[in-house]
């Protein structure tokens, strides 16, 4: 390829007002690539000696792995390699091209060239690394806000079926009492349990006893209500949270609950899924714990009475 011009040496963002004598060295001794799509220009890892300045085409930053989701892409005009050049550390991040490419090679020798003697190449690099922190600094942020997020997530909600987990209902239950029995509005609770669970394990495996977990979790939300929460309460258990809903209405739900089960019910389930349920209205002495003690009662007497039935405790 034909050396480039010193207009076009101007184009790139380092080579902003340096002085054309360094220019004409920089048309002697710096040289232009080709880059093939998805060919590496950086990996991390590996050391790396020259400053590549994007003639043309694009680059994208990946931190973890070539095949990993870019955080940044590299554009024409633009420099890459800055730091690693510098400090003579290996690179931290892979560098891939998008399309085809054409970057301007500048070897080490030549970045130092420029910085001792042309000001305005410093002060250039000086900025461009600056641009380049706040932007690892912007992308570290992100990156532990999603991981936090995630966290949050595992912390409330069961992996297998998508719902809320125990974690979550020891933790907004005492509030949802907290804030009835202060407004005196009814809240009663559900307690569920899918009838024979282990004979799905037993009989089909536990791919089939986990898809019985999630149709039933699915079934239950389809009838709850916006303000209504369901939650796994351990094991085939589930316990659904009903505010501002008093004892003739929860056993309404229950039943709605169990006719959108035995209607979901996946293929390979025989017998069909069904629900015992246990129902409790929380009473002006109870705290969580004697709530869920309540319907726990309930559920061991719809149980008693052969089961895929609903029972209630005033």
């Amino acid at each position: 390829m034909e050396p480039l011009s010193i207009a076009e040496l101007e184009t790139f963002e380092l080579l902003r007002h340096v002085r054309t004598e360094s220019l004409e060295r920089l048309q002697l001794r710096a040289e232009l690539q080709a880059v093939a799509p998805g060919e590496a220009l950086l990996e991390a890892g590996r050391s790396n000696t020259t400053l590549y300045l994007v003639r043309s085409g694009s680059f994208e930053v990946r931190l973890d792995s070539a095949e990993s989701r870019a955080i940044a892409v590299i554009s024409r005009g633009e420099s890459i390699g800055e730091l690693s050049v510098l400090d003579h550390k290996p690179t931290s991040a892979h560098v891939i091209a998008r399309e085809v490419s054409v970057v301007l090679a500048v070897p080490e020798e030549e970045v130092w060239n420029l910085l001792e003697h042309s000001h305005s190449f410093a002060v250039n690099l000086l900025l461009k690394l600056g641009d380049r922190l706040r932007t690892q600094n912007r992308t570290i942020s992100a990156q532990i806000q999603r991981r936090e997020e995630a966290f949050e997530h595992a912390a409330r909600y069961d992996p297998l079926t998508g719902i809320h987990n125990r974690s979550w209902l020891d933790a907004a239950l005492p509030r949802w009492i907290e804030r009835h029995a202060s407004t005196g509005a009814p809240l009663s609770l559900i307690l569920a349990d899918v009838d024979h669970f282990k004979l799905y394990n037993d009989n089909y495996g536990h791919r089939v006893g986990d898809a019985v977990l999630t149709a039933a979790a699915r079934a239950l939300q389809r009838v709850l209500r916006q303000g209504d929460r369901v939650a796994r309460y351990g094991g085939d258990e589930f316990v659904v949270l009903l505010p501002e809903t008093d004892m003739r209405r929860a056993c309404a739900t229950a039943e709605r609950l169990r006719e959108s089960l035995r209607q979901a019910s996946p293929s390979a389930a025989d017998p069909p899924i069904t629900l015992s349920m246990g129902i409790a209205q929380l009473r002006a002495d109870q705290d969580a714990g004697t709530l869920v003690d309540a319907a726990d009662s309930a559920l061991y007497a719809a149980k008693a009475a052969g089961r895929d039935t609903v029972r209630w405790r005033s």
